[in-house]
């Protein structure tokens, strides 16, 4: 699976029930994007000028 969301739909956890923790965690949080604020930040400073 390449999400971890993915990884939950087809996980087996009976096998390994001390996964499903934190793939849930994993699909629940936000990935921080930093580059992509620092790209607008820019481009408001760009725009602006």
């Amino acid at each position: 699976p390449k999400t971890a969301i993915e990884a939950l739909a087809e996980s087996n956890f009976s096998l390994f029930p001390n996964i499903q923790a934190p793939l849930s965690i994993m699909a629940i949080l936000p990935v921080p994007t930093s580059t992509v604020e620092r790209n607008f930040s820019t481009l408001k400073r760009i725009k602006n000028y």
